[in-house]
């Protein structure tokens, strides 16, 4: 039998600091679960998005989930494009969308807008939980970010090189805003080196997938070498073509030498 499940997530953003916290509580059975989690972000959309997300990555496949929000644009996002599956995903933080999408897929969501601050246990518990996520992490968000991206190794496995890029990518949108030029000019290095690591791993690839087209084409070619004049069929042998001769085209009044194309007369 589904699990029925009730969801209310919340976000809580910095614009200042470009951080944020989300946060999600779930109840089944009378039984409450708490979430949250902190990281940069770039607007309030995307916290509230990511707490959704947690919402649904905490919650089995195939159970019934009701996700309470108070960002009603997310929710009308939710309700006309995720739920009725078209394709059109919205493009601004398509990332996230997308995973929503997916989440969406193996579970059974509803989802309904409820007014923030309004005295509803479940949203008021979510809202405190962003919030102290956030406040956590707001002190000394970004050393420990900048020594992680200029340390790190760049992975060996191309999907894994993507995933670190846009990382980069996210990380400094938001860190040239607060770091000093010395600092933000060896990320962006590091980056480029990364991108370098990247478009040669793609142009291996592309190696790699041409020189196996060109075998299948040359596994694929014919390894008959004598043609039938009547029909230009190939034979592996001139006895399979003699015996094709006999079997399919009888004897004519005249036979084709397989080798000038002459016809000769037969008396």
């Amino acid at each position: 039998m589904s699990a029925n499940i009730i969801a209310y997530t919340d976000g809580s953003f910095r614009r200042e600091l470009h951080i944020g916290g989300w946060s999600a509580v779930l109840i089944k059975d009378n039984k409450i679960s708490e979430y949250s989690k902190r990281g940069f972000a770039t607007d309030v959309n995307v916290v509230e998005l990511k707490a959704i997300i947690l919402a649904l990555e905490n919650t089995p496949v195939n159970s019934n989930v009701t996700i309470y929000s108070d960002a009603k644009s997310l929710i009308d996002v939710i309700q006309s494009r995720i739920l009725s599956n078209e394709n059109n995903i919205p493009s601004k933080n398509e990332d996230l969308w997308q995973n929503v999408k997916e989440l969406t897929r193996t579970r059974n969501v509803s989802c309904a807008w409820i007014k923030g601050h309004s005295g509803i246990e479940g949203n008021v518990r979510a809202n405190e939980l962003a919030y102290q996520a956030l406040f956590e992490f707001k002190d000394h968000p970004y050393d420990r970010v900048i020594e992680e991206l200029l340390f790190v190794k760049i992975p060996t496995k191309y999907k894994d090189k993507k995933l670190l890029f846009k990382r980069f990518r996210n990380a400094l949108k938001i860190l040239k805003k607060v770091i000093d030029g010395n600092t933000m000019s060896q990320l962006q290095e590091k980056k480029q080196l990364l991108e370098n690591a990247i478009v040669e791993h793609r142009n291996l690839i592309h190696k790699y997938n041409e020189l196996k087209r060109r075998r299948k084409e040359k596994w694929q070619l014919p390894k008959k070498k004598v043609k039938c004049l009547y029909c230009n069929k190939l034979f592996r042998s001139e006895s399979y073509r003699d015996e094709h001769i006999r079997d399919k085209h009888g004897y004519p009044d005249y036979l084709i030498c397989c080798y000038c194309g002459i016809k000769l007369v037969i008396e």
